[in-house]
């Protein structure tokens, strides 16, 4: 946000924060596949690994009772 509002030089460049999410992708990939994996992963294969996930997952995000967390005042 300073950088938009005040020009403060960023920390880390946008190129390193797909390095971010190519790296999580990767251990993601892994660990769902019990396997070593290449970086960049192959896209259709961790598109396919994740659909199947999701088609198979429990979790809801209307489950009974279930509310979200109140965080004010915690900054």
């Amino acid at each position: 946000m300073q950088a938009i509002r005040s020009g403060t030089p960023l920390l880390a460049s946008g190129a390193e924060g797909i390095n971010g999410v190519s790296l999580a992708n990767a251990m993601l990939l892994s660990a769902w596949t019990d396997n070593w994996v290449d970086i960049p992963v192959d896209e259709d294969i961790y598109w396919s690994a994740l659909q199947e996930r999701i088609s198979t997952s429990t979790s809801s995000k209307k489950e009974s009772g279930a509310k979200a967390m109140e965080f004010t005042g915690t900054f």
